[in-house]
């Protein structure tokens, strides 16, 4: 989505995020959709302008190299000093180390090892250095290789004749990565490349995806965008990109002009695309946001970092901003999918009404208390949303305790009631008789109600709507009338 920055890129609606604090040191970062738009762009252009990937290698690296040679896989080399450089070989899909064919069709023959061989390397292309490339495998080697004509790849053929090699691009923070070109060709007057987006183990729903730029010369001296297959176009305020503009992100856009302009300075129109990237965005917040027709390029370091709390806060800032330039004057919040069906069954609004907060309640609802709205609503299962009566205002299981023994404390002391031991809330309202229940359920949406309003330092009204699994209302407080 146009605003959403930096971190899982694409994520699924209502993620469930581990703490980055205790998550694993071996989980690998990966690549954003804007590095790999940029890496294909500039890939693209360079074919356009006659070059090969040697020649814009050259002039954007400017350390000594070895030689290309035929280290061993073993060998070693101090990173500080000087990256390591494998052998570049001609192979089948095969041989990738990194990832799964993309060529399941292909009937190939594998090398018996990866280890670089001593097969002369292709005359017109040179390794990358991989001292700073993210989200790779095991050895961290590249290859080259030339797809043959006809073969398949996971979204269609691979052109014919295309030349699969690396291209190193610039990221914002200054460093630089070197990206797989998947193929590339020259056109009638264009050029086309893709790079395959590899999110590492983030929960990306672009991971694997291939991100295709065209590029044809411009009039002027400008580097412009357009949105291809797959990638969506902004249609409401409130976001980085106005309406009408190709959902291609103001970092992202940088990144692709500063790889562009390594190449040339002529004017260059850049389209995107996304194949298959329509049914993906609909796993998304886009569709909510006015971003119609599919993905968006994003990213703000260029790096996607796994199970990022920063990304999902910037995506629903993003959606909170969306709610506000559409005139929304009384938002809908959900923690999830439970409670989005419920409050579409039993309410009505338009999509931008709803925010769909996840765990983050403490971080959504303080820009909340900072706007100017009339009345909130909140539709969720009290297993969450009880939580936010306890305190706990970052509900992720992993950084919060369970709702059941506060519920059954309130329970005891101001309703005199003795519940059934269950470790679930669903269980303990599920074992009580109907009136009980009920008053039990009162009392809850009573005690999250207060909790919210003063956490938006009672600025306008707040409705708290309780609902069980199914979706059915447990309990309501407050004035839900302005929603119905």
């Amino acid at each position: 989505m146009a605003g959403l920055e930096d971190g899982a890129g694409q994520p699924a609606r209502s993620p469930q995020v581990d703490d980055p604090s205790v998550r694993s040191a071996s989980l690998r970062s990966g690549y954003t959709t804007g590095t790999c738009a940029a890496a294909a762009a500039k890939h693209a252009v360079s074919l356009l302008c006659g070059q090969t990937p040697q020649d814009h290698h050259d002039r954007t690296r400017q350390k000594p190299r070895r030689e290309v040679g035929t280290p061993d896989r073993e060998s070693t080399v101090d990173s500080q000093k000087e990256p390591i450089f494998h052998q570049f070989f001609e192979g089948d899909p095969g041989d990738d180390p990194f990832s799964k064919p993309p060529w399941p069709h292909a009937a190939t023959t594998k090398h018996e090892s990866h280890r670089p061989t001593s097969r002369k390397p292709a005359t017109w292309s040179e390794p990358p250095d991989v001292s700073e490339v993210f989200g790779r495998g095991s050895g961290g080697q590249p290859f080259f290789k030339r797809v043959s004509p006809g073969r398949l790849s996971d979204k269609g053929f691979a052109p014919e004749d295309s030349l699969v090699s690396w291209v190193e691009v610039p990221l914002p923070n200054r460093g630089r990565v070197s990206l797989r070109v998947e193929w590339g060709e020259l056109l009638d007057g264009a050029a086309r490349a893709a790079v395959r987006k590899d999110a590492g183990d983030d929960p990306d729903v672009t991971d694997r995806a291939l991100v295709v730029a065209t590029v044809v010369w411009a009039d002027g001296e400008e580097v412009l965008f357009a949105a291809g297959e797959g990638v969506g176009v902004v249609t409401k305020p409130g976001l980085s990109i106005p309406p009408g503009e190709p959902a291609i992100n103001p970092v992202p856009r940088r990144m692709i002009r500063d790889a562009v302009r390594e190449i040339t300075q002529r004017g260059v129109l850049v389209e995107i695309s996304i194949p298959g990237g329509k049914e993906l965005a609909a796993r998304t917040f886009n569709p909510r946001l006015g971003i119609e027709g599919g993905l968006s390029i994003l990213g703000t370091s260029g790096i996607v970092r796994p199970f990022s709390t920063p990304a999902l806060r910037d995506a629903l800032k993003c959606a909170l901003d969306v709610a506000i330039a559409c005139g929304v004057r009384d938002p809908v919040l959900v923690p999830g999918r439970i409670g989005e069906k419920a409050a579409r069954r039993h309410f009505r609004f338009e999509d931008h009404r709803l925010i769909e907060v996840g765990n983050e309640w403490g971080f959504l609802l303080d820009l909340v208390g900072k706007a100017d709205f009339d009345r909130l609503l909140l539709v969720g299962h009290p297993g969450k949303l009880a939580k936010l009566a306890a305190g706990q205002w970052d509900t992720h299981s992993s950084r919060s305790e369970s709702a059941a023994p506060w519920i059954r404390l309130i329970a005891m002391h101001r309703l005199s009631l003795t519940v059934p031991e269950s470790p679930t809330v669903e269980g303990i309202l599920a074992g009580l008789p109907r009136p009980d229940r009920d008053r039990l359920a009162v009392l809850i949406a009573s005690t999250v109600r207060e909790a919210v309003w003063d956490r938006i330092t009672r600025r306008f009204p707040v409705t708290v709507v309780l609902v069980d699994m199914r979706g059915d209302i447990l309990a309501t407080d407050g004035d839900s009338i302005p929603w119905q």
